[in-house]
């Protein structure tokens, strides 16, 4: 083989590993935000349930003792 079409090959293999490495950097942040979510909804929900007793509370009127 000569050596530009070594060049060529090595650099084709150093892009496609850099585009796989890329994308598996966005499917992580992508379920990381997804847990997030998740996370605040599940929190929101217990407040709802067990500290406003499923009662809408006004911005700013209760706050949260821990």
């Amino acid at each position: 083989m000569n050596d530009k079409l070594l060049l060529q090959t090595e650099n084709k293999l150093f892009q496609d590993i850099k585009a796989l490495v890329l994308q598996a950097r966005k499917n992580a942040f992508r379920a990381v935000d997804s847990e997030r979510v998740f996370l605040n909804w599940h929190i929101g929900q217990r407040i709802l349930v067990e500290v406003l007793k499923h009662q809408r509370a006004e911005f700013g009127q209760k706050v949260i003792k821990i």
